[in-house]
């Protein structure tokens, strides 16, 4: 998988020392212990030894996760990262690859990004970085979480989180979008616009015969940013919708992305004589 093929530098401020203090301070026995073992699992050991450390290291996991403890799980698979890799023991190397994919299961995922939403403040930071630490293993759940939320701040730290992992995330949702049926596209186009290339402007061409209005908004959005003149077209066309709503939108996108080519198009929209509250509001939007 590329989730273990990818680089991993050696952290060892990766787990701060406060956090360790405040650990020392509470009735954590398992983690202190499991803290311990890491560390011999570093030293020059034989492979029974590395084999006992670690069986018990990937026991305390599934505690660990609940404890909240993302940033020492973190450290966990970097330190396997490194011995699967760097490691002079090709027996110490075949136990860490067997561990570190330990950490790869569809239980072990599902139970991360459950841990994970359940997080709040700092510990919901720490947990990012250790999903986004998993890789490309968590993309389809994490994107299904991604959906699935009501609340606009875990929106936005699950959809940092897909463009953090990369390019496997746009993989997945090329993917999810050839259905056009399939929910939340709105959503999933959103996290398509920040891919690169000219691929993606095709692929929101193609979406383009959708048929919610929220998809198309965020369809023109993405063509608008890309500065494709077919964006300038369909905003052209959405400005002269008769429902406000639409064309209240269409304004904003006008304006923050500065089409000047819709300069008259606005011009033409503004009311003379305001009748109705919504041609106030309209004008003062333009």
């Amino acid at each position: 998988a590329d989730s273990l093929n990818a680089p991993s530098d050696r952290s060892r401020n990766a787990f701060p020392i406060e956090e360790h203090i405040r650990t020392l301070e509470d009735d954590n026995v398992e983690f202190q212990i499991a803290r311990g073992l890491l560390a011999i699992m570093d030293e020059n050991v034989t492979k029974e030894e590395y084999r006992d450390c670690l069986k018990r290291v990937i026991e305390a996991k599934k505690s660990l996760l609940q404890q909240g403890q993302f940033l020492f799980l973190l450290e966990i698979i970097t330190t396997l990262k490194r011995h699967a890799r760097g490691t002079t023991l090709p027996d110490t190397r075949a136990l860490a690859l067997k561990g570190l994919k330990s950490f790869y299961t569809k239980s072990f995922i599902s139970m991360t990004l459950t841990s994970f939403k359940k997080a709040s403040g700092q510990a919901a930071q720490d947990g990012a970085k250790f999903v986004a630490a998993l890789g490309q293993a968590v993309i389809p759940d994490l994107i299904n979480m991604y959906c699935s939320t009501e609340s606009d701040e875990e929106e936005k730290i699950i959809f940092d989180l897909l463009i953090r992992i990369g390019p496997k995330t746009f993989l997945e949702i090329r993917r999810r979008l050839k259905d056009t049926s399939t929910p939340f596209a709105k959503r999933l186009v959103k996290v398509l616009c920040c891919a690169e290339g000219e691929d993606v402007v095709q692929d929101l061409k193609r979406l383009k015969k959708h048929k919610d209005p929220e998809v198309q908004e965020a369809i023109l959005e993405g063509l608008i940013k890309f500065k494709d003149p077919e964006g300038t077209a369909i905003l052209r066309k959405l400005l002269q919708v008769k429902k406000n709503a639409v064309r209240r939108s269409a304004i904003a996108l006008a304006g923050m992305h500065r089409i000047q080519d819709v300069t008259d198009d606005l011009v033409s929209i503004i009311r003379k004589i305001p009748l109705l509250k919504s041609h106030f509001v309209t004008n003062e939007t333009i």
